[in-house]
């Protein structure tokens, strides 16, 4: 129903109450009621149809959500907390209400409080999915206990296989641990069900990043930013945004302090870990770029923008040639038509005396890209090695012509 994005009120209220007579029990129906609700302040009425829905379907999670939401948009937070404690004096057993003051707390950053009221509810009922999804989230992202996390997460999967909420937990649990296949088959799932929710969409575009995917990630966090919520991880999705725009040709020094900062909260992501690498090239500092796309790789040991760069490094050491090789087999298996791991190869195989092989690669590289300037003077070192030295300081000449042009 996409009357509350037209701002049709008045017929979207009709339309539920219609179906509510025929369904009163609906906790679908009650949630869109307090959705319309909220859509125009309504913060009473809103609060009476999510309490409802939460009380016809307990398993739920979406109605502690949209409460939550609630009290966070009408600044209600002492508010529910007293009703909350209220219900939990009368019914110190009551699962709606104890989940309730979960999400304020949540809301509210006082975690540990937050995770008590988790905690409580899953020794009530253990399988209460919603609650052990929600200190899942918090055992990974704010308590420092990501085996318990891991595992309650899955259970909670386990209990609830279709809730997008938990595939996304888990996805980005899955992604902390490095499994990013999984994470992206989890998050993806979540998008699809949820495809105007930011924080799933920069989990999403995070995992597209550790893939090697940035034209996919790029797109996720575009649509995860244009909204103008806050979200959880909005500063991290801004930061990530901004690295994505950075070329790695274009990585300098100065861009060292804005990649390090998005690196202390992701510390493994491999785009990041390569732009790193560059900034301290640009910066001279080879040991530390080596160090960096040496980290890139072990997050994604198929991340193929860290291997060329790693490839161009091992290359220029003469005692390293056959490792620059063996990297560059291996990148050219990951990537059979990436022009630049082609380029790479090639002068690797030049370096170590293959003219022949080295042509065949850099002549590839330079049909997809012909404007390379350096792809463009290496076939031409090559050439001339292979006996076509007019052929070979024509390209040359044009390459160092186009890089003056580009100074």
């Amino acid at each position: 129903m996409d009357v509350t994005v037209r701002q049709d009120y008045a017929s979207a209220l009709r339309r539920i109450r219609k179906q509510l007579t025929l369904s009163p029990s609906n906790s679908v129906l009650l949630c869109l009621e307090g959705d319309v609700h909220l859509a125009q302040h309504n913060w009473q009425d809103a609060e009476k149809a999510y309490e409802k829905a939460s009380f016809v379907q307990p398993d739920w999670s979406y109605p502690y959500f949209a409460l939550g939401r609630l009290y966070a948009a009408s600044d209600r937070y002492d508010l529910a907390l007293e009703k909350t404690d209220r219900t939990l004096a009368a019914d110190p057993h009551n699962l709606p209400a104890l989940m309730l003051k979960g999400m304020i707390c949540q809301l509210r950053q006082d975690y540990a409080k937050a995770a008590e009221q988790y905690e409580r509810i899953l020794t009530i009922r253990p399988n209460f999915a919603p609650a052990a999804n929600n200190l899942a989230y918090l055992y990974a992202e704010h308590l420092a206990r990501p085996e318990a996390a891991f595992d309650l997460a899955r259970k909670a999967r386990e209990v609830a296989p279709d809730d997008p909420a938990i595939a996304d937990t888990l996805g980005w649990i899955a992604y902390r641990r490095g499994d990013y296949k999984w994470a992206l088959s989890l998050l993806e799932e979540s998008a699809e069900k949820l495809p105007e929710d930011p924080e799933v969409l920069y989990h999403l575009a995070a995992t597209y990043c550790a893939l090697g995917r940035e034209n996919a990630a790029q797109d996720a966090l575009r649509r995860a930013l244009a909204a103008g919520k806050h979200f959880p991880g909005l500063k991290e999705a801004t930061m990530l945004a901004g690295i994505l725009t950075i070329e790695l040709p274009s990585v300098d020094q100065t861009m060292l302090p804005q990649i390090k900062t998005y690196l202390d909260w992701d510390p493994k992501n491999p785009s990041a870990l390569t732009r790193l690498g560059a900034a301290y090239e640009a910066n001279g500092n080879r040991f530390k770029a080596r160090a960096a796309y040496e980290a890139a790789l072990a997050s994604n040991p198929q991340f193929v923008p860290a291997m060329v760069r790693l490839i161009e490094i091992c290359a220029a050491q003469p005692k390293e040639i056959d490792a620059a090789l063996a990297l560059g087999r291996k990148a050219r298996d990951a990537a059979p038509t990436d022009p630049a791991v082609a380029a790479a190869l090639g002068w690797t195989a030049c370096r170590k005396g293959d003219y022949s092989w080295g042509h065949s690669l850099l002549a590839e590289a330079v049909q997809k890209h012909p404007d390379n300037p350096q792809w463009t003077y290496r076939l031409g070192v090559c050439r001339y090695h292979l006996g076509d030295i007019a052929g070979g300081v024509e390209l040359v000449k044009k390459a160092l012509g186009a890089m003056r042009e580009d100074c």
